[in-house]
């Protein structure tokens, strides 16, 4: 009948000839693969696909206005007329839960069926999976636990006094769950690409397992699918994609009995639990999008790995140095010969100009040809490595290393607008007129932060403290810094802020007028005031790398001054962070970055928080304001005399220890005028 559609794609000559389905509006007959005619009763056209498990078979019927249900018939004959997307316990009767019950349960084996399939030519998963469909295990997940996915949560402290059963002949016992959880996600993936193959302990034998393949299901985490075939056995780790090195196996899954492995869940964090009770579901919604590349790849080797930079939502400026080039750092020199397994590298939402720092081949020459920027998501670049392939891996650091502020600043030292810069102060010396007539020996820094998180008037405070320093030293420039926009355009978007509830452009905005405010205050005298809000990232490094230090409020901007440039410098903060903030020395920690220059902070005795009224604490004594990074975004009052005393002395110990920072001792060429060889 025309737009009826049967799926050919099983072997059903057991199949009996013909279901009716005694549909609502009327009845529906389909006759199955290898039977006679199909009529679909008043409702033409309907699509209707089938698939078969043991001896039940599992029938969808749709139409294009959207209709759609799924139903789940007997190898006699006898179609149930259960919608199962309406998968209820509340409000039925006996006789209606004991159907739902009957249902679900068979529908769980036909998921565990997809699951553990390791026949990808069996079935064409990716249109099983279209065909049950995420709103089908929406269903089940109401009903859960009885007949879910997950029967049971298991501790692998657990184990040790009762190991469990995972399939008809394997036990998992605690010493095999905790290597195959146990695993340093980022050593492991660097041993991958210099072995050329990625592997993972097997539980049922020691080793490894016999075929593991990545699976990118979104933007939170990633699926290994594990397969050990002497024992017929396939299972899943769930890798959390959180920051550098909270990047961790966050449990285990074994689909054939249902038990889901994790270590410590009851005092596990509460977003990480979710993401297990989450994690099914996506793994399931993903799994077909990936399915075909599966396929494609089970019985061909794989030629190599392609990497996945972080995705557009999760972009900032810090983490992309501390966790994205950090490990592609590590992947070109702890590999030998610039990782040649590495074949591709994913750049996700390029167009938005999330490259912070220039283009990735611009500071990791050795990519060259081997970056893609064609998709936009995890999930999307994962099925296309699979497709080619390629083992997709996202793996993150958490190490900034003078070898990346390096490659950062030689990237910015290439870049046209700062060529462009250097060009005219080579201009100046051809001129017969040195550049140090235009330009200070010494510039500070001073980082601007208006929407949170900051002093109510820190242009004001600026003004004073460039009053003060000038003081001291009358030779000095400032380099006023705020948002940076992809390409230094004034009127384009700038990277935008993690915790600002304003518009980027109105940021942008607020900080123009700052710096005006700034250039009046001084107007009538020769302060040398170099403007980089709104300027590219790459002219923004050049000026940062030739400052001596900085003073600025905590904030995401500490990343250009610490993790790229290693500039010494005074932070502004509140006494809420000083106390509660397991994040405030993420840029002077020797955990985190290589040989860190000084840093001090105001004191808590220094600071007046200025909460709302009303405002009351958690039990670890932080503001019930939402914490985006770690940080509450209270902004605060200073003792004004205090703290400027201080940044004058850290002032003067600069300039007592030689007053040169790390980049212009690492790279003399960005702050020297003369040309570049």
């Amino acid at each position: 009948m025309s737009g009826m559609t049967t799926y050919d794609w099983l072997q059903l000559a057991e199949v009996p000839r013909r279901f009716v389905i005694r549909a609502p509006g009327g009845n529906v007959t389909l006759t199955m693969p290898g039977g006679s005619d199909v009529v679909m009763g008043q409702f033409a056209p309907w699509e209707a696909g089938v698939l078969a498990v043991d001896d039940w078979f599992l029938i969808q019927v749709k139409n294009p206005t959207g209709s759609h249900a799924v139903w789940l018939a007997d190898a006699a004959g006898c179609v149930q007329t259960y919608n199962v997307m309406a998968l209820r316990h509340h409000s039925a009767s006996a006789a209606d839960q004991a159907l739902a019950d009957r249902i679900a349960d068979k529908l769980r084996s036909f998921i565990v069926a997809i699951f553990t399939n390791n026949d990808f030519a069996f079935g064409r998963p990716w249109q099983i999976l279209r065909l049950l469909g995420e709103r089908t295990v929406r269903s089940l997940a109401r009903i859960m636990p009885k007949h879910g996915l997950i029967r049971q949560h298991v501790d692998v402290t657990d184990l040790a006094a009762t190991p469990i059963p995972v399939s008809a002949t394997t036990t998992l016992d605690a010493a095999a769950a905790a290597r195959a959880l146990d695993v340093d996600w980022a050593s492991h993936v660097i041993d991958a690409v210099e072995r050329g193959a990625l592997r993972w302990p097997a539980i049922s034998q020691p080793g490894d397992v016999d075929d593991v393949v990545s699976i990118p299901i979104h933007n939170r985490f990633i699926v290994l699918r594990c397969t050990e075939r002497k024992q017929n056995l396939v299972w899943y780790v769930l890798v959390s994609l959180a920051n550098g090195k909270q990047m961790k196996s966050l449990g285990l899954f074994f689909p054939t009995t249902g038990a889901l492995v994790t270590r410590d869940y009851q005092n596990m964090r509460q977003d990480a639990r979710s993401d297990l009770e989450f994690f099914l579901g996506q793994l399931f919604r993903r799994f077909w999008d990936t399915a075909r590349a599966l396929a494609a790849t089970q019985n061909a080797a794989k030629v190599g790995f392609a990497l996945i930079l972080r995705p557009p939502e999760k972009a900032h400026l810090g983490h992309y140095i501390c966790n994205d080039m950090s490990i592609v750092d590590r992947l070109v020199h702890e590999v030998s010969d610039q990782a040649p397994a590495l074949k591709r590298v994913y750049v996700l939402g390029s167009s938005q100009g999330l490259e912070f720092y220039g283009p990735l081949e611009n500071i990791f020459p050795e990519l060259e040809g081997r970056i893609d920027r064609a998709h936009a998501t995890i999930v999307d670049a994962g099925a296309d490595a699979l497709a080619n392939r390629l083992q997709p891996l996202v793996v993150q650091e958490n190490f900034v290393t003078n070898r990346v502020r390096q490659r950062l600043l030689q990237a910015a030292n290439l870049d046209p607008n700062v060529s462009f810069i250097k060009k005219m102060e080579r201009d100046v010396y051809a001129g017969g007129k040195h550049v140090d007539e235009l330009l200070p020996k010494r510039f500070i820094v001073l980082g601007l932060r208006l929407q949170d998180r900051t002093l109510p008037d820190l242009t004001a405070f600026y003004c004073l403290l460039m009053e003060r320093l000038l003081a001291v030293d009358p030779d000095l420039g400032f380099v006023i810094d705020g948002l940076n926009t992809p390409g230094g355009g004034r009127r384009g978007e700038a990277f935008r802020s993690f915790t600002a509830s304003d518009p980027a452009r109105l940021l942008l905005t607020r900080e123009d007028e700052a710096v005006e405010r700034i250039r009046r205050h001084f107007e009538s005298r020769n302060v040398r005031i170099v403007d980089c809000v709104g300027s590219s990232m790459c002219v923004n490094l050049f000026w940062i790398a030739r400052a001596c230090m900085f003073v600025a409020p905590h904030g995401g901007g500490l990343a250009k001054y610490r993790w790229a440039a290693n500039l010494p410098g005074y932070v502004l903060t509140s006494a809420i962070n000083l106390r509660h903030s397991g994040n405030l020395r993420i840029y002077d920690g020797v955990n985190i970055q290589e040989d860190p220059a000084a840093i001090a902070f105001t004191e808590t005795d220094e600071v007046k928080d200025l909460f709302s009224a009303g405002m009351t604490y958690d039990h670890s004594g932080r503001s019930i304001e939402p914490w985006p990074g770690g940080f509450s975004s209270v902004n605060f009052e200073i003792d004004r005399e205090r703290v400027l005393m201080k940044i004058i002395a850290f002032f003067d110990a600069i300039q007592k220890d030689g007053g040169t920072s790390w980049a212009a001792a690492a790279l003399p060429c960005l702050t020297d005028a003369e040309p570049v060889a």
